[in-house]
């Protein structure tokens, strides 16, 4: 983007600003901004076979972040082998538990990406918690067999973490036709069967987690994030659910970086009518709108309407690709097409009659 912008615009200042929002590679932004590190372990993946993970140290070794995609996300699943009523989040646990050897004060979890619907139980078991069946055998539960849950043991030794959160930037619930199965399963690839499976193990699980934990569940918005992973957060943790996004762009005093600036470029993949919906982008066009600067978003489908887009305060948008092709040729291309269409964007820019080559 950067590179076609310059060439449109050679006497423009450029400010580059990679952001995410808690999904994957949030952790590499995340030290890229607050001069953090990545600690590396082995942990069990969505399948369970070792996988080997990042854990992110802050520069001031106050706080760890944990990303669940690099652990139990879907991209680690060959596509033939996903299913939701499988898969596990033992690992995240692993992974948290390795973290908590690292002395920081706060524990940040992102749980975007996920692979997995088993409402932070595997998680739960690597850390200590303990589930019985109702002939008293111990168990760790997955989509699959949360409903054989009878009985929950909490670990003798709780994390030792002041504060823990997650970021989460949906509100759906964990129950129902909004909730976790009937909104995510399907792309983790559960059939209608395993939705239904999935809905009645987690409604009595849930059931169960509630009474064990003293706290109200099934009905927190962002509970049914990450197949009920923010409900399980909350549960298990402790957490406190926040928006990703907003956090983010706070951590790495974005509204400072705007100061002083014409236009903000940015994008993502798919930009439609889920985006004004505390997604990235409408974070970013919200926070520049406040501040009088103009957004333009590049993307590699466009599918919002003029009214959405005026809306979050947009100037212009536009999709990178350039006619019909398959997926597997615009992901080959997008950084040759990202580049055109940002010298077309700095074309525009450049003949706007309030900014020329002035812009930053």
């Amino acid at each position: 983007m950067a590179e076609g912008l310059q060439m449109a615009l050679p006497q423009a200042e450029l400010v580059l600003c990679p952001l995410a929002d808690g999904g994957e590679h949030t952790l590499e932004v995340w030290c890229a901004h607050l001069g953090g590190r990545l600690e590396y372990f082995e942990v069990s993946g969505p399948l369970g076979e070792p996988v080997r993970a990042p854990v992110a140290l802050s520069g001031d070794g106050e706080t760890v972040m944990i990303e669940m995609a690099r652990v139990a996300g879907l991209e680690l699943v060959p596509p033939e082998r996903r299913n939701p009523l499988h898969t596990t989040t033992f690992g995240v646990g692993e992974l948290i538990g390795a973290a908590a050897r690292l002395d920081a004060r706060r524990l940040v979890l992102t749980i975007g990406g996920s692979a997995t619907h088993d409402v932070g139980a595997g998680m739960a078991a690597a850390l200590g918690w303990r589930f019985f069946d109702v002939e008293g055998q111990s168990f760790v539960p997955v989509g699959a067999t949360l409903h054989r849950v009878a009985a929950i043991r909490p670990p003798d030794r709780a994390l030792p973490f002041e504060e823990v959160l997650v970021l989460c930037d949906v509100r759906n619930p964990l129950l129902g036709p909004e909730g976790a199965a009937w909104t995510y399963a399907a792309q983790k690839g559960a059939n209608v069967q395993d939705q239904e499976l999935l809905e009645a193990g987690t409604r009595r699980f849930v059931a169960l987690l509630e009474q064990a934990t003293g706290r109200s569940l099934a009905d927190l918005p962002g509970a049914g994030a990450a197949g009920g992973m923010g409900a399980g957060a909350v549960a298990f943790l402790g957490a406190r659910l926040v928006p990703g996004a907003a956090y983010l762009l706070d951590a790495i005093a974005f509204d400072e970086k705007l100061r002083g600036a014409d236009w903000v470029i940015t994008g993502e993949g798919r930009f439609d009518g889920q985006t004004g919906h505390g997604k990235l982008v409408a974070e970013v066009a919200v926070r520049a709108r406040a501040h009088g600067v103009k957004v333009m978003v590049l993307c590699g489908t466009l599918d919002a309407t003029a009214a959405a887009l005026d809306e979050l305060g947009i100037r212009a948008a536009f999709s990178i690709v350039q006619g019909p092709c398959t997926l597997e040729e615009a992901l080959r291309r997008t950084r040759e097409w990202l580049c055109l269409t940002a010298w077309s964007a700095g074309r525009m820019i450049q003949a706007d009659s309030s900014t020329g080559n002035s812009s930053k």
